[in-house]
């Protein structure tokens, strides 16, 4: 579910189509503009690695992977909502979507953490590493039905389900980890 979640939930999966459209069509950004802006929201990515050693390094009251994964998927969450809300200008959208995937990094690179430890735990890495490929592929496969079709209604739905996803991800966390 954690796979699946950070994956789905990210601004450049089920938000692609929806936000460009409305970073195009509301905020009349041109090519170079919306490049840019997509740009700054997708940098977290690339610094990945310093999430790693974040919550490797140092434990957050007193686990690596619970309160990093209930606080990371809670705040991602949050920025969500606040994407939803946000003036239709420039700074506060890039910002909440900004902000969605700095928690998103910070969740999917714990949710790789727990599938290493568990495949280390029960012998099994290959098959986990095979079920999160299964899960990405899947979600890239019906991230296009569902993109087109988020972005051809209101963007407060593709802004509810991803809400929703992280919290019942930031819920789960809760009482499975």
């Amino acid at each position: 579910m954690g796979a699946f979640v950070t994956t789905l939930a990210q601004p450049a999966v089920i938000g692609r189509l929806p936000l460009q459209f409305l970073l195009k069509n509301e905020l009349h950004f041109n090519a170079q503009t919306l490049a840019a802006c997509l740009l700054i929201v997708s940098f977290p990515w690339n610094v990945k690695p310093l999430a790693g050693i974040l919550s490797d390094a140092f434990p957050l009251f007193g686990t690596r992977r619970r309160h990093y994964m209930l606080f990371a998927a809670s705040l991602a969450a949050v920025c969500w909502a606040l994407l939803g809300v946000a003036p239709r200008i420039y700074a506060p959208m890039l910002l909440a979507a900004l902000g969605v995937n700095v928690f998103l990094v910070v969740a999917s690179t714990v949710m790789g953490g727990l599938m290493v430890e568990a495949g280390q735990r029960y012998g099994i890495s290959g098959r986990i590493t095979s079920i999160r490929q299964l899960l990405q592929s899947a979600v890239s496969l019906g991230n296009g039905l569902l993109g087109g079709y988020l972005a051809a209604v209101a963007f407060g739905w593709t802004v509810g389900i991803a809400t929703a996803l992280l919290v019942v991800l930031a819920v789960t966390t809760i009482f499975v980890l």
